[in-house]
């Protein structure tokens, strides 16, 4: 990575004003889903252990594994669920 771009970067990161507040942290096994979708707020869903589908309405399951993170806009209509 070029200098210039590592500044950019940390201008923009900087520049945010983050408040984060933990909505869940669960192990699962068997059928589930997961979803912030509604609750008009950014999200993430990382990944700790195991493998999932992340699901976006009219595309293709998305796999995800172990060390994946997804960060979405506040209203993004997806969900997690097993393989």
């Amino acid at each position: 990575m070029s200098v210039m771009y590592d500044r950019l970067i940390h201008w923009l990161v900087s520049s945010l004003e983050l408040e984060t507040t933990l909505f869940h942290v669960g192990q699962y096994c068997g059928s589930w889903r997961a979803s912030t979708a509604g609750r008009s707020k950014a999200s993430f869903h990382l990944v700790l252990d195991g493998k999932c589908y992340l699901h976006i309405p009219d595309r293709a399951p998305i796999p995800l594994e172990a060390q994946d993170a997804v960060f979405s806009a506040a209203g993004f209509a997806a969900f997690s669920q097993p393989l």
